[in-house]
């Protein structure tokens, strides 16, 4: 799928299309269902509220802009929420008390290329916040967590006259995108 399918989906979903929604929601249905069961050694049931749920986290995500642009396929993006809905299903359900070590999950391409996309999609997501936070913020905040410099070494390239005052302005930086995140999902 290239980006501008994707933002397609997206807007489509956004605008709660509902023909486009039960196309999406049919065509996916099956596909993930089989996907579960087979990777998560799961019930039928336990697959079907999953993807009931992981549809219904992909739908809000969209609605509530947390979701704005995608790096992968809405499938792909699907997948990687059902398989944490899985997770917390299992861990939550006393009644057969199944522990997550129980979970039996076979390591294959697929479920590695599922794992990928969702670290780009995070890593794309953290590199659009950087961007939005601008610099100086951006550029210390990278230094230290990216590049691994002291907080010495920051003061000196980014021209602060001790070492504290390069302190602080990290612990400001990470505030302002504290407030950022926090304002993105609420």
């Amino acid at each position: 799928m290239d980006k501008s399918e994707a933002k397609e989906t997206l807007q489509k979903i956004k605008e709660g299309n509902e023909a486009f929604l039960n196309k999406l929601y049919t065509k996916n249905r099956q596909a993930f269902i089989s996907w579960l069961r087979r990777h998560y050694n799961c019930t039928e049931e336990d697959a079907e509220e999953a993807y009931q749920r992981a549809f219904s986290i992909l739908y809000f995500n969209v609605k509530e802009d947390k979701v704005t642009e995608l790096t992968s396929s809405v499938e792909t993006y699907l997948y990687g929420i059902g398989k944490n809905v899985i997770k917390r299903i299992f861990s939550s359900n006393s009644r057969e008390n199944v522990s997550l070590d129980q979970v039996v999950e076979h390591q294959t391409d697929e479920l590695n290329y599922y794992e990928k996309e969702d670290q780009n999609h995070q890593k794309e997501m953290v590199k659009t916040m950087l961007d939005k936070i601008g610099d100086p913020c951006k550029s210390v905040l990278l230094m230290y967590y990216f590049k691994r410099y002291t907080m010495e070494s920051i003061a000196q390239h980014m021209g602060y006259k001790t070492e504290s005052v390069a302190k602080k302005k990290k612990f400001l930086c990470l505030q302002k995108l504290k407030e950022m995140v926090k304002q993105k999902r609420v």
